[in-house]
């Protein structure tokens, strides 16, 4: 019997030690156990089939990590498939097709013929998709699930969703930086601010707006889900969004800060005894 084989035996084993023992020596194999996993997956043995999904979970959640990071690096960025990504970690039960069902609930009022820039931002208006005034580092307004149903959402986010519509209905948008807000220009130089209720100005030369890389918004996205993260105390999801970081950038985890990284031996520590 190899190694391999006496590892998938031990996941039947009732003792939960040595099943998790066996699990994480599985896991080193990598995508190369998937083979082996596949013919235990009917097992009459329930035990063995939720450790056998709990492997393949583990592991499909590894690989679509790294297939992110490999894309981020060659910046070959798929809006829409990456704001997906990005809500899994949030939502890991959330499935894709769920998503792509609000998307086309959320634009199906919209019509080809007549859709143009005054027509999208009318409809943003109707259907209520606005940016917050107060919570601007809840993590639901940069999350695409939360944002297609709650219709509150980031100007990026929001920017993002009005691009995706425009490239569906064949009228296309530039995201741009315009006074700190994420911001439309269409075809016809016109300015769309989604922070300021969906007003539409003609560009001309004293506006500033500067153009947004399909990476750069993504990786702004990265950095707000964050910032929530850490206000909000989530810390499960701030490891997953620190070590994504991390990777991206090229640094060590030790480098963020606490409570991901070291604790700033700067830091002022107060005594439990005394009054504030």
């Amino acid at each position: 019997m190899s190694e391999k084989e006496a590892l998938l035996k031990l996941l039947e084993d009732e003792d939960p030690k040595i099943a998790t023992i066996a699990i994480g020596k599985l896991l080193q194999y990598g995508p190369d156990i998937f083979p082996a996993l596949r013919g235990l997956q009917e097992s009459a043995n329930p035990l063995l089939r939720k450790r056998v999904h709990q492997i393949e979970a583990i592991l499909e959640k590894k690989i679509n990590f790294s297939h992110f990071i490999e894309r981020i690096e060659k910046d070959e960025i798929l809006i829409w498939e990456d704001l997906i990504y990005l809500n899994s970690i949030y939502y890991p039960d959330l499935k894709p097709s769920e998503l792509q069902s609000s998307m086309e609930e959320a634009y199906k009022n919209l019509s080809a013929a007549e859709f143009n820039t005054k027509a999208l931002c009318n409809y943003m208006k109707d259907k209520n998709y606005y940016v917050p005034k107060n919570d601007i580092l809840d993590s639901g307004i940069n999350l695409i699930s939360s944002v297609l149903i709650n219709g509150e959402g980031s100007p990026l986010m929001l920017c993002i969703i009005s691009q995706l519509w425009g490239t569906r209905f064949s009228w296309p948008f530039q995201i741009v930086l315009h006074k700190g807000h994420h911001c439309l220009i269409d075809k016809n130089k016109m300015l769309i601010e989604p922070a300021n209720n969906w007003k539409c100005s003609l560009i001309d030369e004293k506006i500033k707006a500067h153009p947004c890389t399909e990476k750069g918004l993504i990786l702004t996205v990265i950095a707000n889900l964050y910032l929530s993260a850490l206000v909000e105390g989530q810390l499960k999801i701030l490891h997953t969004l620190s070590t994504l970081m991390s990777k991206i950038s090229k640094t060590e985890l030790a480098d963020f800060p606490f409570p991901i990284g070291k604790e700033n031996e700067n830091t002022l520590s107060t005594n439990q005894n005394e009054s504030c």
